[in-house]
């Protein structure tokens, strides 16, 4: 499996900026900014220029999360990551999967060199649990992963034990009771698997757990071993199973080959609820190789 990450920062993401303080000002500089921007784009000042509605709205987010000790440690945490996801859609994500001390919701890999993200940073990442974002310099940086025995180390103490290579899932296989699963800003290519999801393939809930893919490529992976029964040969690239809400957001599943049948790109057996944004699904076969 290869993980691949890139940075591309929204200005209106930028808190800092938008209310003219950096990391180091404190809250009395951040009040003393926000009224000065206040006064300036109020709408009652600007009736005639609609614009300013939106960057009033966006001094207001930026001086609430700025301002609260837990929101401001999370957004810099995001920030410092450099991750392509925006904000908001971060903050949402975490929450809903990660319901813990903001502190721990992030754990960063890199110190703002390509270098420094490597197989070895990265394996030292999946030991402390939680949610991994990358801090590589800006740029693309391929992380090659092949360390099954230090990723099954690292989440079978909790509820989720995920597997390289195996039978179901040819990059992962993921069997969370319990847990939502969030996967975000990854590459899932040329994995095999000989049953069920080429890529990715998940099963065994008992609650009200989530399936979130944001921003992720899953191209050319395949099923190889036709097998009888249903659910048998299912999804070249994603499987889902049970009854469970299902969100893919700026998710590309491309070229990926299912032996027999029952979803090439992705299958997801009496999901609930899906939910699919700014996504391309296309050239994915069902079919003897």
């Amino acid at each position: 499996m290869n993980a691949l990450f890139t940075s591309q920062p929204d200005k209106s993401d930028d808190y800092y900026t938008i209310l003219g303080c950096n990391e180091l000002s404190n809250k009395d500089q951040i009040q003393v900014e926000y009224r000065i921007r206040a006064l300036r784009l109020h709408p009652d000042k600007n009736q005639d220029d609609p614009n300013t509605m939106d960057q009033f709205k966006q001094l207001q987010e930026a001086k609430e999360v700025l301002s609260d000790d837990v929101k401001r440690k999370a957004y810099d945490h995001w920030r410092n990551s450099h991750i392509t996801i925006p904000w908001k859609t971060w903050q949402s994500i975490t929450e809903r999967s990660q319901p813990r001390d903001p502190s721990k919701l992030i754990i960063v890999v890199g110190n703002g060199t390509s270098s420094s993200c490597n197989q070895n940073s990265l394996s030292a990442a999946f030991l402390k649990g939680g949610i991994i974002a990358f801090n590589c310099g800006g740029q693309l940086v391929i992380v090659a992963i092949n360390i099954e025995s230090q990723i099954s180390k690292a989440l079978r103490g909790g509820d989720t034990t995920i597997n390289l290579a195996t039978g179901n899932g040819g990059a992962i296989s993921s069997d969370g009771r319990g847990r939502n699963n969030t996967i975000c800003g990854i590459k899932l290519t040329e994995n095999q698997a000989n049953k069920y999801g080429g890529a990715f393939f998940r099963v065994s809930y008992n609650g009200d757990e989530q399936n979130n893919f944001a921003a992720v490529l899953v191209d050319n992976n395949f099923i190889t071993k036709t097998e009888n029964g249903l659910a048998a040969d299912s999804a070249g690239g994603l499987s889902l199973a049970n009854e469970k809400p299902v969100t893919l957001n700026r998710v590309n599943v491309l070229d990926n080959k299912a032996y027999t049948g029952l979803g090439a790109a992705a299958f997801s057996f009496c999901s609930t609820l899906g939910t699919f944004s700014n996504s391309v699904i296309t050239n994915n076969i069902v079919g003897n190789p």
